[in-house]
Parts: structure tokens; sequence; C-alpha cells
């Protein structure tokens, strides 16, 4: 049942300490900025118990003793997300709280690392969606989690209770360039320590991208987990691919140390460095003292509590930070604690900096030529450093305190999900000129940009959720047409509006522009609309999966010889047919002579579907009247989280029977069409038409039954073959 956000100003809040310091301390900063807003918080200390069963139990009793209105779970909640075997359900299913996901680590390593695996976790958020809101510190995992279904994801920053007032123009530096973290010497020493993630079968592209990111440090990784995952499932909505591209993530990030002493040992030697902590083999009682043998480095103990921490970044002229490699674009505590401690601070290059302070370029690196420089340079320029300082400062002082980030998060929770009736319009690479009323989309993090988004992968809307699509001069930037008409079909509702502005091929514009990759004209849209049908049947057969209806279609010219196409399209799919749209539903089948239909029942074994669907389409294709017949395919129970589409299963037995045995149904008469779950009415519409159905002893009942398709002619594939139909 759905928890509705309370209407009252203030709340009670659950929050479990967590066991390791950093979570700590992070719980403990948003427990004191809650108190600080006026909220209640029970902060609940698993350690206290001696077991998890006696946490737990100790758990539910405050749940049943206190009105708790949200429970927070962060990355490495412990109790909150135990397993409970007896009932194969997790804690935060059973508790009756509102539930607020925090990830401070990538959203991956909590699906991939919660007991019970990938899928038990799942299915466990979401069953729990509709009470929870996620907020996460990488955009991407943003993208992610809305592309697998939850609606209230947002971005969150790190925050810091750090502070400083001392003068720096006084102040003797005690380091020249500090690190304070996990460091371990080298790539080599992954085989001596950390063999087991060798055996992810994709390692050799892990390590590939390991020493790409020491070349080039703002290179995505988020582009090659993509690229790996689809390759390995297929798919990139299916649940299996966003495990995959999850695992590649976790298995890279566990790299971080390695890939920071790489980096350390190829800054310049006349450089003094000072690392406090190195080896983390401290933290399981393994002292190991892995140490880079490098001139100039120097190793210190790890800090004992985060006010030593503090006081080595006021007392560092530089501190480093090296982002662990599972980040793209999110700022990490390190780079808000320097700044919020006063402290100067050189960071690898993320897009999320020009959010968290306006010296963002003047602190960040992108290669290790330019680290070394930027060293170099602001060593030996005091008075430049300690300014930048000071703005950083400010900055994060200014809006990256807990209690501006827990402000913020509380503000969310008012907001309810999009109701179907909200109507949601977004600008496809709208760079700094967004349209009014827009949610505004593109690669670049232009000022007004809402959604920063690779449009050349799968767009980051859920299916069916878009009423209005504008793409003005974006389209010839994206090299594949299908791949783009496809993707603004899906995201778009039934019926949804696309307003496309293109520079045709018959103006200079098209050619003149350098980055342009795709080329359009007036006649480019009749391959996606169902006006014109021959052009449609012949995109679908490159891959074009949609059907749109063509609204206005012209050209103008656009200056200096420039041609420009406007179309607008609307976005057809079954669900916008309604109830009355009877004509549009039975022009769209195309019905011929011979028109009969299949109800499979897709939850059978995939090789005996496919061992019928082939006993079909081998009696169609062998059929004297199978250049007037049409195959009408019942999906309606087609799971939607298989990872290949029916039409796919339909292609790969159509052409294994062209190689093997010589029968080219796809070309030689027959057509076949995938019907979804249609209305009675429409059903009835088109009955009169259908000749009967080939009957499976797996049908699917309930579809035959809801459409009162029972009594429809029956026919067996013997008697299917020697029946003339003309």
């Amino acid at each position: 049942m759905e928890i509705e956000p309370q209407a009252r100003q203030t709340y009670t809040f659950l929050i479990e300490r967590s066991p390791t310091p950093i979570y700590q301390r992070i719980t403990r900063g948003f427990k004191d900025a809650l108190e600080t807003l006026g909220h209640k918080v029970l902060y609940f200390d698993p350690t206290q118990y001696q077991s998890d069963e006696e946490a737990r139990k100790i758990l539910f009793n405050s749940f049943e003793t206190n009105e708790i209105d949200y429970c927070f779970l962060f990355s490495n909640s412990v109790i909150l997300k135990s397993y409970i075997r007896e009932i194969k359900q997790f804690v935060f299913e059973v508790i009756p709280s509102n539930l607020i996901f925090v990830y401070h680590d990538r959203s991956g390593c909590s699906f991939l690392v919660g007991q019970g695996g990938f899928k038990a976790y799942y299915q466990a958020v979401e069953n729990v969606k509709d009470r929870s809101w996620h907020f996460c510190l990488e955009c991407n995992d943003v993208i992610d989690l809305r592309l697998m279904g939850f609606e209230r994801v947002y971005p969150i920053f790190h925050a810091s209770e750090f502070g400083s007032d001392y003068a720096k123009d006084e102040k003797d530096y005690e380091y020249n360039i500090s690190f304070v973290g996990h460091v371990l010497p080298s790539f080599a020493e992954i085989y001596k320590s950390t063999k087991e993630i060798l055996k992810a079968p994709f390692f050799h592209r892990v390590a590939a991208e390991f020493w790409n990111r020491l070349v080039k440090h703002d290179r995505k990784t988020e582009n090659y987990a993509h690229d790996l995952a689809s390759q390995i499932v297929g798919s990139t909505s299916s649940l299996k691919f966003f495990e995959k591209k999850f695992y590649y993530v976790y298995v890279l990030g566990i790299l971080t140390p390695f890939f920071r002493g790489e980096l350390i040992q190829r800054i310049n030697d006349e450089f003094e460095v000072d690392i406090v902590g190195g080896d983390p083999g401290y933290i399981s009682g393994l002292a190991q003292n892995r140490n880079i043998e490098k001139n100039g480095v120097k190793y210190h103990p790890p800090t004992k509590d985060y006010a030593e921490s503090q006081y080595i970044y006021e007392n560092s002229k530089i501190n480093l930070n090296i982002t662990s490699l599972q980040f793209d674009e999110a700022v990490v505590n390190r780079v808000i604690d320097v700044g919020a401690a006063g402290g100067f601070i050189l960071t690898d290059w993320k897009n999320d900096l020009k959010q968290v302070t306006s010296v963002h370029e003047e602190i960040s690196y992108r290669t290790i030529e330019e680290l070394n420089y930027k060293i170099d340079y602001y060593l030996t320029h005091e008075t430049e450093r300690q300014e930048i300082a000071e703005q950083l400062h400010q900055d994060v002082m200014s809006n990256y305190r807990y209690e501006n980030v827990v402000r913020d998060m509380i503000s969310k929770l008012n907001q309810m999900p999009s109701s179907e009736s909200e109507v949601i319009r977004i600008d496809l690479g709208c760079g700094p000129r967004k349209a009014e009323g827009f949610v505004g989309v593109d690669i670049y993090d232009w000022e007004g940009v809402d959604v920063v988004a690779d449009l050349t992968r799968q767009f980051p809307f859920q299916n069916n959720s878009i009423d209005e699509i504008r793409a003005y001069d974006v389209i010839e930037h994206l090299s594949d047409c299908i791949h783009t008409m496809n993707e603004i079909w899906r995201i778009g509702k039934p019926e949804a509006l696309v307003d496309i502005w293109v520079p045709s091929t018959d103006g200079r514009g098209a050619f003149q522009d350098p980055t342009h990759v795709s080329f359009w004209n007036i006649n480019s849209f009749k391959y996606y609309c169902n006006e014109f049908p021959a052009y449609l049947d012949l995109c679908r057969s490159y891959g074009f999966k949609g059907e749109y209806s063509l609204i206005n279609l012209s050209q103008q010219e656009s200056g200096d010889g420039g041609v420009h196409v406007r179309a607008i399209l609307k976005v057809i799919k079954p669900e916008s047919r309604k109830e009355g749209s009877v004509e549009d539903f039975v022009k769209n089948l195309k019905l011929r002579k011979v028109n009969l239909a299949i109800f499979i029942d897709w939850t059978q074994p995939e090789e005996a579907i496919r061992e019928f669907l082939g006993d079909v389409l081998r009696s169609i294709a062998t059929h004297p009247d199978r250049e007037d017949m049409n195959l009408l395919v019942d999906v309606s129970n087609f799971p939607q989280e298989c990872e290949i589409s029916p039409e796919e299963i339909i292609s790969e037995i159509a052409l294994t029977l062209m190689l093997e045995e010589n029968l080219d149904i796809l070309n030689e008469g027959a057509e076949i069409f995938m019907l979804p779950r249609g209305s009675q009415m429409q059903w009835q519409a088109i009955s009169s038409h259908v000749c009967g159905r080939i009957q499976w002893e797996h049908e699917n009942a309930n579809t035959l039954a809801s459409l009162e398709m029972e009594n429809m002619q029956l026919y067996d594939l013997t008697s299917f073959s020697s029946t003339v139909f003309k």
C-alpha cells in the first residue's frame, strides 16, 4: 500500500548508524541536520546488540512504538537491507514507513551486493517503489534507475560539517602535496591481491579501461559499460543488461587503489607527496605495507578520526584527489571536505564540479601532464592558490552543508510522482536555449539543461512517458537515423506530438557543418509514417519498430542557401487505439483473403514455442495460397522481461528455414503481424475476416476466453496444409 507524504512540516526519521567510519560520519551529519531543521530522528545503532537477529527485533519494535514517517537507507545500511530468509523478504520491505534510499556509492553496487542476489534485491526495491525515493551521487545512476522503472529519483551532492577559521596568510604548511586515502603501488599488484576479479569474463575490457582512464581522466566509464552489457545481452532495457553493466562498473571500481598508485608514480620526482593511509589492508587487520617505491613519496599512518583529516587538509599546500573509477560525473566527499576546511585541492575533472564551484577549471586536471603542470604552478604561486582556495571554501560553505542537502531532499519528498494527467515535454539537444516549458536534454551541461544524456544511446526516459518531443537542429548530429526515430517513438506516449526541425539535403546547411553525421530531406520522413505504407514496411525491414502519423511536412529556406524540413508527427501505438477506433485497427492489419491466427502461451518453454512456430512457418511457406495469406500472432502475454522480442524470434526461425530448407517465408507472399491484447470490439471487427486459428496444445486460453474466440475454426497443421482456401 502506498504511504502518502505527510502534510505537516516536521517529520520523524529513522537512521541506521553505519559500521564504517565514512558512513558513520555521513549518517551523523544527516541526523544533526534533520534535528537542526526541527525534525525528530531515531538513531538506530545495530552494534549495541549481540546479533543481527536481535538488532532486527529491536528495529521492528521501534516501528511499533513510534510513528516513523521516513526511514533512510544508505549504501551500506546493514540491518535495514538484511534479508529475512524465513519470509523471503528484506527488512525494508517489511517496515511500514516511507523509504529514502541514498546512494553515495554507485547504486548498482547496492543491487549487486545485496543479499539474495541482483534479481531478489531489484524485486524488493520494485515492491516498495510506491513509498520510496532515491537520491544518487552519480547522475548516470539517476538515468539508470529511471530506466529501470523508478520514478522518484533525484541527484544529490556530498556535504561537509568541516569549517575553517584560521588566517591562511600566516600559515606554515606541514605538507606540500598530500593524499588521504587508499593507494596501492601498481596494476601488477592486482594479480597478487585481488585474483577473484580476474574471474570476470570481461576483465580484459576492464584492464583496457583502466589504462585508458590513466591517459585521459575525463573519459566516461558509462559509455563502455553500456556497450559491453549490450554486446553480452543484446537488449538495453532488460534486467540482465543492467546487471552486466553494474558488474562492469563494480569491478572497475575495485581497481581504484591501484589506479591511484599508477598515477602517483607518474607525478614528477621533484615533487614531494605525502600519503596518509595507503595500503587498505589495515581495515581487515592485514598490515601488508604495499608501498610505492618512488623518490619523494612518504607514508603516514591512517588518520584516527576526521578531525585529523581536516587538520591535514588545512595544512597542505595542495590536497590531491583521485576519484574512484566507478564515478564519471560525481564530485566525491574529499573535494567537498577540503573546500569546507579551507584547503586547496587538485582533482580529476568531473562535470558536476561546475555546479559545486566557480573555480572548477582552476582546481581540475584531465591528464597527468596537466596535473604535473598545475602542481608546479600552484606550489610557486602562493597568493593565487590561496585566492582559489578561499573561493572554493565560500562555494562549499554556501551550498554544501548538511542542512542544505537535507533541506533539498525534504522538498523532493513532497513532490509526488508524475500523474498520468501531467504533461511532460522534452527539448532534445536544447543547448543553452531550452524552449520554455520543456525539460532540456543535451550531451553538454549547458545552463538550463535538465538532463545530460548521450542521444546516440538509449534515451534516459521510460517507455510511453513523454507527451511532446521537440528536436530542433539535433537529429542531424545523431548517426543512426533508425535508432533516433525508434527512441523518440519508444519514449512518446500514445499520440504524443513530435516536432522536428532539421537541415535538408536540398540546401547547403545539411553538409556545411562538420558535426553533421546523418542527412535528411522531406522524403526521409515517409519511411516512418503510416500514410506511406510501402516506405514504412521497408523501414521496418531495416529495424524500425515504431509508427508515426504525419500531421504536417514542409520545408523552407533558412538563409545562406540553407533549407530546413519541419516534420510534425504523432506517435502511433496499439494502446493509443481507443475502443471505438476499430477502423484504424483493421486498416493497420492489412487483412487479406486468408487470415489465420495463432494464440501462443509465451510462458511455455522456449524450445517448444520455437518448434511450433517453425512448423507453422514451414506449412505457410509451402501452402499454395501463401500469396493471399496473413498470419496474426497473439503476443498479449509475451513476458516483458524477455531479452528478445517475438519479432526477433520469428525472424530467427524464418532465417533458419531459408538457409536450411530454402523456404523464404518473409519475402514470398505471406505476411506476419504481431497482435498485442486488443479490445473485444476490435477483435469482433476482424473476426469475420479471420479464417480460423492454427491450434496448439499450449494456447493462451485467457485471451481466447476474454475475446470469446474459443469457437473460431480450428486447424491442426495437417488439416491446414491440405486446406484449399481459394
